[in-house]
């Protein structure tokens, strides 16, 4: 009886708190994973700042041209709709 009644609150006990103490300890793993990345975030920005004063910003591709007229596949075509006659 003795047992049944440890096994009882254990259930009701102490599996919660192992539980709560486990999201606690996840949650204090996460602050430095945080800390982390802003100082990463801020090394970042400093460096496109520093790229982005060296560089020109030049978006076209290379090989790549856009060209300035515009060419319809059915410029022959007068768009007649139905049949031929």
């Amino acid at each position: 009886m003795k047992k049944y009644i440890l096994g009882i609150l254990t259930v009701m006990c102490a599996i919660p708190i192992l539980e709560s103490l486990t999201e606690i300890i996840q949650v204090a793993l996460e602050i430095p994973k945080g800390l982390l990345s802003c100082h990463v975030i801020k090394i970042n920005s400093e460096l496109q700042d520093l790229q982005n004063k060296n560089e020109p910003i030049n978006t076209s591709c290379i090989g790549f041209e856009v060209p300035n007229e515009t060419y319809d596949d059915f410029e022959d075509c007068k768009h007649k709709i139905g049949f031929r006659k």
